[in-house]
């Protein structure tokens, strides 16, 4: 998931055709000025990769224009990211407000009174399946409140305006809310970190990890074990800010061809013992049950989504 300030159109261009991830957000919020917003809102882009579109928070008043603007685009975004989402409340504001909108311009369309842009209105016209819905976790009640956030947002069934499908941990918003200070190897994010994942995993959310902001060679190791770290304890994918930082995660969340061939040989073992009708057996000098056969599963999941070469990242 890599950000792009929404004010910078030569960058977006060069993500949307040049870098090879699954998400390209469009970011309205952190990473555009005050006094540029309206410049951010009225820029369009269509990327190759996912489209996204960070907007403000439903608390800093600005999130209606924002989603006015992205809801009449010639193309709508795949998804909508929502920073600080800090209870239920917010949720149905958003939910309630996206439908409006949406509802206006079908109204429009129908009436005649669009643009005139057969292209644009076909777009919102033709788009069958509702937005994908990212939110973010920012601050120490946003967590507590975690749970209630998404069953308001999965309250609303299928199908609806938004999907709820991810949800991102904001490490420095989280840090300064905690009062805690920013460290290289994020102990102090310990806590906030494994209860997100685990009200994620729970929740059937997909769990997004900090981002890391050292650019420097320390930091790029740094982002490597960090990435790694993150992949081996169940996150599906971590926020990126700068290209250079692609590959590495990249290549962290992708199954290794040794461990999808370490899979594929369990697995063929597994079901060789289940005709035998064995249950647990020793394979490669290793107890094996259904835990770890799930386990072997979801590596050859995740090989099915990502390149061999680790080219694609949520």
């Amino acid at each position: 998931m890599l950000y792009v300030p929404g004010t910078a159109e030569r960058k977006l261009r060069k993500a949307a055709t040049e870098i090879s991830v699954d998400s390209i957000v469009m970011d309205c919020e952190d990473g555009v000025a005050l006094n540029m917003k309206d410049v951010a809102r009225d820029l369009d882009f269509c990327p190759s990769s996912e489209a996204a579109v960070r907007i403000n928070p439903v608390s800093s008043g600005m999130a209606g224009d924002d989603l006015a603007a992205v809801l009449s685009a010639k193309r709508l975004p795949d998804a909508l990211v929502v920073p600080k989402v800090e209870g239920p409340d917010e949720v149905h504001w958003l939910v309630d407000r996206v439908q409006q909108l949406l509802a206006k311009q079908r109204q429009r369309q129908q009436l005649g009174q669009g643009s005139g842009d057969a292209e644009g209105s076909g777009s919102r016209q033709g788009r069958q399946q509702p937005l994908a819905l990212v939110t973010m976790c920012e601050s120490a009640m946003a967590l507590l409140d975690l749970r209630r956030s998404f069953e308001a947002a999965l309250s609303y069934g299928s199908p609806g305006p938004l999907q709820l499908q991810a949800c991102i941990l904001g490490g420095d918003d989280m840090a300064a809310s905690l009062g805690a200070t920013r460290s290289a190897d994020n102990a102090e994010l310990a806590h906030a970190r494994g209860q997100f994942l685990l009200t994620c995993r729970a929740m059937q959310v997909q769990a997004i990890d900090i981002v890391k902001i050292d650019l420097s060679e320390a930091g790029m190791r740094g982002l490597a074990a960090e990435a790694r770290q993150a992949a081996l304890a169940g996150w599906s994918g971590k926020q990126v800010i700068h290209p250079k930082q692609v590959p590495v995660v990249q290549a962290a969340f992708s199954p290794s061809a040794a461990d999808v061939q370490a899979a594929m040989r369990l697995l063929t073992a597994y079901t060789e013992h289940q005709r035998q009708g064995q249950g647990a057996f020793i394979f490669e000098g290793k107890m094996i049950d259904a835990p770890t056969v799930l386990q072997a599963r979801n590596v050859l999941a995740l090989a099915d989504r990502f390149e061999p070469s680790g080219a694609d990242m949520l």
